[in-house]
């Protein structure tokens, strides 16, 4: 993406024409670096916390807390994927396409897709492992789902 932008940058103001659908490459590249990214700080365990409550917890407290959060998390997470979903079937029917590159719109559509199912899954296994621990009496002293 550095490498396209450089490019477009030097060929706008020095060979004096842009790039075809650079920017729109651009912009849709960064739409699935977000959501790819979402799902990778959700596998690492590193949103944002206020942990004000869970560390005054004791660690089976915690550990049960942190299960309830990953899965309402996967929950809401599957709720954006199943209505995004929807979206992309109403793209994909028109046939919508970018205005520079002629790309279907449903492909830099789908990183919301892409990006909240994997993350419904991640929160899944998060909760369930949790749930696991606390049936086996291992409550996790870090209690991270």
């Amino acid at each position: 993406m550095v490498g396209l932008n450089v490019a477009n940058a030097f060929s706008r103001y020095v060979l004096l024409r842009s790039i075809d659908g650079a920017d729109e490459i651009l912009v849709f590249a960064m739409a699935w670096t977000v959501f790819l990214g979402a799902a990778l700080v959700t596998a690492r365990g590193g949103h944002l916390t206020i942990g004000l409550l869970a560390d005054s917890l004791p660690p089976r407290a915690r550990t049960a807390l942190a299960a309830v959060i990953a899965l309402a998390t996967a929950a809401l997470a599957a709720f954006v994927t199943v209505q995004s979903v929807g979206f992309l079937d109403r793209l994909f029917a028109i046939g919508q396409r970018s205005m520079a590159l002629g790309l279907p719109m449903w492909i830099p559509h789908a990183s919301v897709t892409v990006g909240f199912a994997l993350i419904a899954a991640i929160a899944a296994w998060r909760g369930i492992a949790a749930l696991v621990r606390l049936g086996r009496g291992r409550p996790d002293p870090e209690a991270g789902a």
